[in-house]
């Protein structure tokens, strides 16, 4: 995991005086400062679909932001173990899927809006592109790094669908003759006499 991405324990609310109106205080298992670091995070819900993937896609945009780890942060929070303040994000409670916040050193929190949940990456790199334009981001190149590096460092292959796991169905005994309802009535006329 690069030192640019931090995975949340605690959202809070910071107090409604301080600079720019309501903002975030963020509780992280990382102490690192945030007074000098802009945000990007992914709030999402453990049962989305895909999670396992998804985790390793936000690990690898933060690889490939690592260069501007000085000013940006890539943070995921789950919403599913942990509590989110309603009065900063606007989320139902049992909502799987996910969302992107840029929350600024200085200003007010913007939410990804166009698609509002599970945004492509290229969608996610170039709302970092528009919320900070002085990082001069190429959304383009940034999205080639982070294609090689989910070929580098790709997701768990997904586990097999069904409670039975992998079944050879050429081991099974061969299915009973299906007999149509004329054809049944005669092997019910058989059995009474």
């Amino acid at each position: 995991m690069s030192a640019s991405y931090v995975v949340f324990d605690s959202l809070t609310s910071r107090s409604a005086n301080a600079a720019g109106g309501r903002g975030l205080k963020v509780s992280a298992k990382s102490r690192k400062s945030r007074g000098v670091r802009n945000l990007l995070l992914e709030i999402y819900g453990k049962y989305r679909v895909g999670h396992e993937a998804k985790l390793k896609e936000v690990e690898n945009l933060a690889a490939v932001l690592e260069p501007f780890s000085e000013v940006l942060t890539v943070a995921s929070y789950d919403t599913a173990e942990n509590h989110l303040p309603r009065e900063e994000f606007d989320r139902d409670k049992y909502a799987s899927h996910t969302e992107w916040y840029w929350i600024p050193v200085s200003g007010s929190p913007a939410k990804l809006v166009k698609p509002k949940r599970d945004a492509p990456m290229k969608k996610v790199l170039n709302f970092v592109s528009s919320q900070a334009p002085e990082l001069q981001l190429s959304v383009t190149d940034l999205m080639v790094k982070w294609e090689a590096a989910m070929k580098e460092n790709p997701p768990p292959e997904p586990a097999k669908a069904g409670a039975l796991g992998d079944v050879n169905f050429d081991d099974l005994p061969p299915a009973t003759e299906v007999l149509t309802g004329e054809e049944q009535m005669e092997e019910s006329k058989k059995d009474e006499f």
